[in-house]
């Protein structure tokens, strides 16, 4: 804010010099009166065109001047004022106008107290121009009212200017309090919209945990019901196995011990003896020998 603010003052400074410029060159050109001193007069303009082009062009750029450049630009310009003034008539000069711009860009940089000063060194240069030129001090009425007009110009601007820098100070304030209001006003809307969705999310949140876990409660009954139905069915092929191995037969501990001990039964028959089987044979491979007891043949054999 600061250097907007000094760019604009350097801004409006340095229109006034190119306005008093284009005034004293047309003034010195078309006057009758400085006919005497025109060359030095036009060049001593050429070199302030010069000197205002430079710091235009360093505006133009966005470079601003320091304090002391300030300085030595409102002493430059006291100089030229003073030099116009002298090589020009004196007292009697029309360019005097020329310190009335040299103390309003004073006031716009320094504030009263820098434009009060300048207004006193403008009053001495106008003074000892006035006096280089006519050996002597003229009349107080003559000199007394530009001096009177300085001062009062180099209040006036200065309280001025004061009044804007405070107006635009308070102004930046206001600015500052609105957009401090607005900032906290779309804070505060955003702690509403933060609570508002943990809020919604939270009742949304919910009954949609309770439907989930009533549907996962569904989805694993679902999932034992399979189960059970399968246990029940591998139970239920387990169980036919057994049953099937059951009705397949099987020789008694009886039969299997009378085959062992009768030797002659596993002998093959030799010539000329007869192909059926022994008493004994037949009494212990028969039927009725699967229902006794495994030593049952043994005796009844011996018998």
């Amino acid at each position: 804010m600061e250097r907007d603010r000094r760019a604009g003052i350097e801004r409006v400074i340095e229109l006034g010099r190119w306005l008093i410029l284009i005034f004293a060159g047309v003034t010195a050109n078309f006057s009758s009166t400085i006919a005497a001193h025109i060359g030095e007069v036009n060049l001593l303009l050429g070199s302030w065109a010069l000197f205002n082009l430079a710091v235009t062009l360093a505006l133009v750029a966005r470079h601003l001047p320091g304090r002391r450049t300030q300085y030595a630009m409102t002493g430059l310009d006291i100089t030229v004022a003073t030099a116009l003034i002298y090589l020009t008539g004196g007292f009697a000069s029309s360019f005097s106008v020329t310190f009335y711009v040299v103390v309003i860009a004073s006031s716009l940089r320094f504030g009263i107290r820098g434009s009060v000063t300048c207004a006193t060194i403008i009053s001495i240069a106008y003074i000892a121009a006035g006096m280089a030129v006519s050996k002597r001090l003229p009349a107080y009425d003559v000199f007394a009212s530009h001096i009177f007009l300085y001062f009062v110009v180099a209040l006036a601007t200065g309280l001025l200017a004061r009044e804007l820098a405070g107006a635009r100070a308070r102004q930046i304030a206001h600015t500052y309090e609105l957009e401090h209001a607005a900032f906290m006003e779309l804070r505060e809307v955003d702690r509403l919209k933060t609570d508002f969705i943990m809020l919604a999310s939270h009742e949304l949140r919910t009954p949609l945990a309770k439907i989930k876990a009533w549907l996962m409660l569904m989805q694993d009954a679902g999932d034992w019901k399979r189960l059970r139905s399968a246990a029940s069915t591998k139970r239920a092929k387990t169980s036919s196995k057994p049953a099937r191995s059951a009705s397949r037969p099987v020789p008694s501990t009886s039969t299997r011990w009378s085959s062992r001990s009768s030797p002659a039964s596993s002998r093959p028959p030799t010539a000329g003896a007869s192909s059926s089987p022994s008493p004994t044979t037949r009494a212990v491979c028969s039927p009725t020998t699967s229902a006794s007891p495994w030593f049952w043949p043994v005796l009844s054999t011996t018998r």
